[in-house]
């Protein structure tokens, strides 16, 4: 399906060494990556979706954007209470191409 869409995937270069998570989240702050993160906080299941803003030790911070772009504001949550990050998906690339040309 890609080669007849002329689509293929981002090449990222993500350490093979440390925790993915962390790595994942390196790399999206900079080289400005949207991600779609799902979040476990309070038996209640969140998905983000938008740009890491800062990363220290364990605390993320984490504009969030709707699928117009347009931002819900900053979410602050610790590394422990990510489930799952998605990079490169067709929804985030829609949204970036939307930040981007705003």
């Amino acid at each position: 399906m890609y080669a007849l869409h002329a689509e293929r995937h981002q090449d990222l270069e993500l350490p093979m060494f440390g925790d993915l998570f962390v790595n994942m989240l390196r790399l999206a702050l900079a080289q400005k990556i949207p991600l779609g993160i799902y979040l476990d906080q309070d038996d209640e299941r969140e998905m983000l979706e938008g740009y890491v803003r800062h990363f220290v030790d364990s605390h993320v911070v984490f504009e969030d954007l709707d699928e117009n772009a347009e931002s819900y504001g900053e979410v602050h949550f610790e590394l422990a209470a990510i489930l799952d990050i998605q990079m490169g998906t067709r929804d985030l690339a829609n949204v970036a191409m939307l930040y981007e040309n705003k």
